[in-house]
């Protein structure tokens, strides 16, 4: 393994994930907007994100094609197709037409996010949690410019006028086209060929891993998704004006990437599980804070805190999950983005079914809890050899 932590690439790379979350980050913001125009339930808006993440599922199988060089070039490609169909969701006549856009994201995000954190993992050096945290600080970044950008361009040229954000994505990939080539980061050494042999044998070893996980994320999931997805629409049925929902989740999101960036890299000094565990207790904790003082200026202080925990969480587990035994790095991290998936897909139908019947803050007080049995299941999560000094 190369010891060597390659700045250049890293940091192109990172670049590459922040350009493709910047588009992405764009439904959330606009929820307030789409409900109001299609007249949809808070559960039909929470589908919407769930089919933004649908061609998740298929990650297990795309990472044994990941593992190909080839695959590097989507890391170029999707995030013009991102951009593209996140740009149109202004024009969308109807709800169908919508999930179809969010379908499409979808697949070009499953297309980005397989090859780029194994990317980042050969980079990296025996740096592995400083890369990853250069990478999760990236699209956590990306999550907090996305609700300025998509509401300025609303601003400037209303919401059926978005598409005029394509032209700045085909520019900006481009230039990432050509950056990769001239540093050989589309190369790779990792396998060739498609190859299918001992992927069960992969999933019995980490068995326990991914089963723990699951139920981390999925409870984790209650307070990470409700605010991920609803903020904006918690604020704007508080009387707040979209502008006001839009900075408010670009703090959350922006809290979220100083979180990544500092945890990732002090767990490679305490230990990813110690870090978890901080992470775990300390979420519901800020949560609770946040909806308390939620009609005061400490509420935003809370919501800061929340954000710079439970989003940071994502760094830790994308290194927990490369430093696995495993041949297969970017399988495993398809069986990851496919239980990360499952889990929120899992819980945002249940957070708009209560939203549509008790609101969305009965959903906030019960996401609370969710997170307190999150934490549980952090103990059954192997301990590696940082934990153990």
């Amino acid at each position: 393994m190369n010891k060597t932590f390659k700045t250049v690439q890293v940091v192109s790379i990172s670049f590459a994930h922040f350009l493709h979350d910047l588009y992405a980050a764009f439904l959330a913001p606009v929820l307030p907007v789409i409900i109001q125009k299609l007249n949809i339930s808070y559960t039909s808006a929470s589908l919407l994100s769930v089919a933004q993440n649908l061609p998740t599922i298929l990650n297990p199988f795309l990472g044994l094609a990941a593992d190909k060089p080839g695959m590097r070039i989507f890391v170029v490609i999707a995030p013009v197709l991102t951009a593209t169909a996140m740009s149109l969701i202004g024009l969308s006549p109807n709800y169908t037409i919508l999930l179809l856009l969010m379908l499409v994201t979808g697949i070009s995000s499953a297309l980005f996010h397989l090859p780029s954190p194994v990317m980042i993992h050969e980079f990296s050096g025996t740096k592995i949690g400083l890369g990853m945290s250069f990478y999760a600080a990236a699209g956590e970044l990306a999550r907090t410019a996305g609700p300025f950008v998509i509401v300025a361009a609303i601003s400037l040229w209303g919401f059926e006028g978005t598409w005029r954000l394509i032209p700045f994505s085909v520019v900006l990939s481009l230039y990432l086209f050509f950056l990769f080539n001239t540093k050989n980061i589309l190369k790779g050494k990792i396998q060739p060929t498609i190859n299918t042999t001992g992927v069960l044998e992969e999933l019995n070893n980490h068995k326990t891993f991914f089963l723990t996980m699951l139920g981390f994320l999925f409870f984790n999931a209650a307070i990470r998704a409700s605010l991920s997805t609803f903020l904006p629409t918690y604020l704007h049925e508080q009387g707040k004006s979209l502008v006001f929902g839009g900075s408010a989740i670009a703090v959350y999101q922006l809290a979220g990437a100083g979180g990544s960036l500092v945890v990732g890299a002090l767990s490679d000094y305490i230990g990813r599980k110690r870090m978890l565990f901080a992470i775990g207790i300390l979420s519901p904790v800020f949560m609770q804070l946040f909806l308390f003082f939620s009609d005061s200026m400490l509420g935003f202080v809370f919501l800061t805190a929340t954000g710079f925990v439970i989003l940071s969480s994502g760094s830790i587990l994308l290194v927990l999950t490369q430093e696995l035994n495993s041949k297969r790095k970017a399988f495993v991290n398809g069986i990851y983005m496919t239980i990360n998936f499952v889990s929120t897909a899992l819980m945002l139908p249940i957070i708009g079914f209560i939203s549509d019947f008790s609101g969305l803050k009965s959903v906030y007080n019960y996401s609370v809890y969710a997170g307190v049995i999150a934490v549980f299941f952090i103990i059954f999560i192997p301990t590696n050899k940082l934990d153990k000094k």
